[in-house]
């Protein structure tokens, strides 16, 4: 969880998407592998094995139609006609194996134990008929009868009985083989079961661990992120943040927790500069309270002396009246000395 932690939303998101496609590319792959195996084992059964156990069956068939008209030819020994149609039979029985076996030999020459069984095959059935031809002859010609007929023909059967034991071992080995290939075809498909249902364990246990704890870690993150943006805006800023993740959410929650600090620093230098001005204002009130007493002492000052200065001036006016007084009365004098000193000159 802590190191999923340590790892960004963006890693997480391109890890789980590069996973589940490198998944689906290998649960692809081999499916297509094994679609292809099973597709090239199913052409082989049915090109190679289904057609072997046909080709056989069709073999065998006329290779019994060969014995039956055998049997029929040495049966109506006395009847002339009858064996020379059913030697007819025998022997278009004879070209329709012969044929069948070299066609089957040309579809599968690189089947050196198939070719090698048919050669084998057709050796027996070239015996047989080397062997059995004269004996036919003498029959129709009516030169001997059915029993020594039957007899010759007793002496040539272990070559047709060796050509069935081959065609019927070619038989059993095809369906062998095609019990081989099924039994492939289960195994191959149990085990991609198996590859891909671990494949699939696999990225159920790698991509739902990751979803769980990816999906936790954003919504805590961003539940962090929520509680801390509410508590920013209702003011609460004394609660420390602790960030829990260093994805792109929890780089936002680390923002945000930066942002706080700078917040209670600002509101801290706000409130120091608050207590500042209160302590300002309080001297400012102090000195204007300072400054109005003593502006009401020189007011009182000066009333006092504008009274002082109205006595000075009635003072003054008063001296200057005394003043006008006494140079009249100093003219006046003046005016009389000057008549006694006229009077004193007359006299």
């Amino acid at each position: 969880m802590n190191a999923l932690n340590r790892l960004s939303i963006r890693t997480r998101l391109y890890f789980g998407t590069v996973f589940s496609l490198v998944l689906l590319v290998v649960i692809g792959a081999m499916g297509y592998m094994a679609l292809e195996r099973t597709r090239t084992t199913l052409e082989v059964l049915f090109t190679q094995r289904v057609q072997t156990l046909t080709d056989m069956s069709e073999l065998r068939t006329t290779l019994g139609d060969l014995r039956r008209a055998e049997k029929d030819i040495i049966i109506n020994f006395n009847n002339t006609i009858e064996v020379s149609t059913q030697r007819d039979l025998w022997k278009k029985s004879l070209q329709s194996l012969n044929k069948g076996l070299s066609d089957v030999r040309k579809v599968q020459t690189s089947d050196a134990n198939f070719a090698a069984s048919i050669d084998k095959a057709l050796t027996e059935v070239k015996e047989y008929e080397t062997g059995i031809s004269p004996v036919f002859e003498q029959i129709e010609r009516a030169q001997i009868d059915g029993a020594v007929g039957g007899a010759y023909a007793d002496k040539y059967k272990k070559h047709m009985e060796a050509s069935d034991k081959l065609l019927l071992d070619l038989a059993m080995d095809a369906r062998k083989q095609m019990d081989e290939a099924r039994q492939g075809v289960d195994s191959l498909t149990s085990t991609m079961s198996g590859l891909i249902g671990g494949a699939l364990l696999l990225a159920l246990a790698v991509l739902i661990p990751l979803t769980f704890f990816s999906v936790r870690s954003i919504t805590q993150s961003i539940s962090q992120a929520s509680e801390l943006a509410e508590r920013i805006a209702g003011g609460d800023l004394s609660r420390d943040v602790q960030v829990t993740s260093t994805d792109e959410v929890g780089q936002l929650v680390g923002a945000m927790a930066r942002m706080q600090d700078a917040l209670r620093g600002l509101v801290h230098q706000v409130q120091e500069a608050a207590g500042n001005i209160s302590t300002a204002s309080s001297e400012i009130a102090t000195g204007n309270h300072d400054l109005s007493h003593r502006t009401e002492q020189t007011a009182a000052n000066l009333e006092e002396a504008a009274s002082s200065m109205e006595l000075l001036t009635g003072t003054i006016q008063q001296s200057a009246q005394s003043s006008r007084q006494a140079s009249d009365f100093a003219a006046s004098a003046a005016e009389v000395a000057a008549r006694g000193a006229l009077w004193c000159r007359k006299w």
